[in-house]
């Protein structure tokens, strides 16, 4: 892919991800234009919140904010990353899903300190979009098994993508709560 040349393309994110994602110029000027596809957690890891904040669960059940961290950093770390390297490395690469439910049974999110993850997470997150970088026409259109269903290498960037919006919105919800409670 070395000196290829990044350009604009549409891609299609396939069944269920309905949508076009105009990407201009490579993915790190997508990031730029998409804050959610960064999902910038610095802030509230060392500064808003404090150590023993964050940990209130929804009544309705899901991820606590704690939870949320730990679950995109372990996601990051044992999904997106690897699979875009195996997208960038394998001409049609089987990549499997992570069961992010077990992880946080077996991780125990609720009783473990979140500020370490959060930043584990930004450096995950920092260097998946550095092998992002390395992407092109040709690597969005590749194709793959992702989960276990033939697609696209840009459809497993829009599942990215997707899963990040959907975390964004409920921690969004979560961090609004946590800001109240404090004195």
């Amino acid at each position: 892919m070395s000196g290829s040349k990044r350009i604009g393309v549409m891609m299609d994110l396939d069944k269920p991800f309905k949508r076009h994602v105009w990407v201009s110029a490579g993915i790190q000027d997508y990031a730029r234009r998409h804050p959610e596809w960064k999902l910038i957690v610095d802030e509230w890891a060392d500064q808003a919140l404090p150590a023993r904040a964050g940990y209130a669960a929804p009544a309705a059940g899901g991820f606590s904010l704690a939870a949320h961290l730990q679950h995109l950093r372990d996601i990051e770390a044992q999904g997106w990353r690897p699979r875009v390297e195996r997208i960038l490395a394998e001409r049609r690469p089987r990549l499997p899903g992570v069961d992010g439910d077990r992880l946080a049974l077996e991780q125990d999110y609720e009783h473990r300190p979140w500020r370490g993850a959060a930043r584990r997470f930004v450096a995950e997150r920092r260097a998946t979009l550095a092998a992002l970088a390395r992407f092109d026409a040709a690597t969005l259109q590749r194709p793959g098994v992702f989960a276990g269903s033939p697609t696209k290498a840009g459809a497993v960037l829009g599942a990215a993508i997707a899963h990040d919006r959907e975390h964004r919105a409920e921690m969004l919800e979560r961090w609004l709560v946590e800001k109240a409670q404090l004195p």
